[in-house]
């Protein structure tokens, strides 16, 4: 199934979180692959021409999985999600620590050692690619990066496969460490890539990648009649795909399942646009529609629904909203505030809470009352309190939101 950016609002843990969370993920479940394994494995997925769905590959990777938080399953999908970028941009480069000794090389082959985990990685995800789909010349290239990988997986296959190609087999160990980037480049070049593999698949198993991305541009970035009917047809192929009691089945925990993610983007994306073109009351019913399929609401869609019930002066809502969430993120405090000052003006409780706001982030005040231009380009993440953020709630009908409450804005400058 085709994948789309997973949220409009993306909010990265950092990378040394992400690293922990997938390995307290990896602890609880059946096979228990080590970090390095995981990263290995994640480099052969990205060798394969054909997209293999985060579904099959978390059960093939991970097998029974235990879930505690939906934190680690973001930090594995992060991970993933990164290494698939650095290949896009062709950066391929092993884990540091996956390294191979010159004075002492049997232990940098000894298991559990992170260059043997990270090559017994890579060879399991490359199980996924259908030799008999391949040309002659891309079947003879696997078959050598699968030996070359099994030769660093321990003491015994290395000096069995390199004494075959070299009379030193460390020496050829070495040389072949060297060329392994430059190996599976080229190798991922000719599967994913070059017009010779194409032309040895199947005309039915191909898929216009160029028009896909160009689809997608369309759907994300422009709301015109063109756009919306492209919106329209994907959210349409999507139920199709996913069968009509997807919902039935996975309604409370949506975002769990990355199959369906496709689609709640894509729903997401349909409640912006129904914004932009004035129809908020169906943009409102499309949000609350998606935080009841999905209350954990990873999409954090509930920031623009805050938004576009205060627009709608619709306080019961907003009020309802904020207690189901009780959070004290920028975007919370911002309704908050507006609530209290529309019920209650410039009382003691409203002053606390616009007091706690500017504390929050104290970018925003000045990016809504015009004391800071805002900049044309929006930034695809955020992190709390930094100016990001800031401009994030803005492109969530920021601005509009406190003009929609008379004398907001005033009052939001004074002290």
């Amino acid at each position: 199934m085709l994948i789309f950016q997973e949220s409009t609002i993306n909010i990265m843990i950092s990378p040394q979180k992400a690293r922990l969370q997938t390995i307290k993920f990896s602890s609880l479940s059946s096979l228990k692959p080590d970090y390095y394994f995981i990263q290995g494995y994640f480099m052969g997925l990205a060798c394969s021409p054909e997209l293999i769905v985060p579904s099959v590959w978390m059960e093939d990777l991970f097998g029974d999985i235990t879930l505690e938080n939906e934190e680690q399953m973001q930090a594995v999908l992060q991970i993933y999600t990164s290494q698939m970028d650095d290949v896009m941009e062709m950066k391929i480069k092993l884990p540091a620590k996956c390294v191979l000794s010159k004075t002492d090389f049997a232990t940098s082959l000894a298991p559990a050692s992170a260059l043997p985990n990270w090559c017994l990685g890579m060879i399991k995800a490359l199980d996924f690619i259908d030799v008999q789909v391949l040309s002659d010349r891309n079947r003879d290239d696997l078959l050598f990066i699968k030996e070359t990988l099994t030769a660093f997986s321990c003491i015994k296959n290395a000096k069995k496969i390199f004494s075959k190609r070299s009379e030193d087999y460390q020496l050829e160990g070495h040389r072949m460490k060297r060329l392994l980037t430059t190996l599976i480049a080229d190798f991922i070049h000719e599967m994913r890539f070059s017009e010779t593999q194409e032309s040895a698949q199947p005309e039915e198993n191909k898929i216009d990648e160029q028009a896909f991305r160009e689809i997608t541009q369309i759907i994300m970035h422009q709301s015109d009649d063109n756009a919306c009917r492209l919106l329209e047809e994907m959210i349409s192929f999507q139920v199709s795909q996913l069968g009509p009691d997807f919902e039935k089945h996975n309604k409370g925990h949506m975002w769990l399942n990355p199959e369906i993610r496709p689609y709640m983007v894509l729903r997401a994306r349909r409640a912006q646009i129904n914004f932009e073109k004035g129809l908020i009351d169906p943009a409102i019913n499309e949000l609350q529609a998606l935080i009841e399929l999905n209350p954990n609401d990873n999409q954090a869609n509930r920031y623009p629904l805050v938004n576009y019930l205060i627009i709608k002066q619709r306080w019961s809502e907003v009020e309802g909203l904020l207690n189901l969430y009780e959070e004290r993120s920028t975007f919370m405090l911002a309704a908050q505030a507006l609530m209290l000052f529309a019920q209650s003006g410039d009382s003691k409780e409203s002053k606390l809470i616009k007091k706690q706001l500017k504390k929050a982030n104290k970018h925003l005040e000045k990016y809504l009352t015009g004391q800071i231009k805002i900049p044309k380009q929006t930034p695809q993440a955020y992190q709390a309190g930094d100016k990001s953020e800031a401009l994030t709630y803005i492109n969530l009908a920021g601005k509009e939101t406190w003009r929609a409450v008379d004398g907001a804005l005033f009052w939001l400058r004074r002290k």
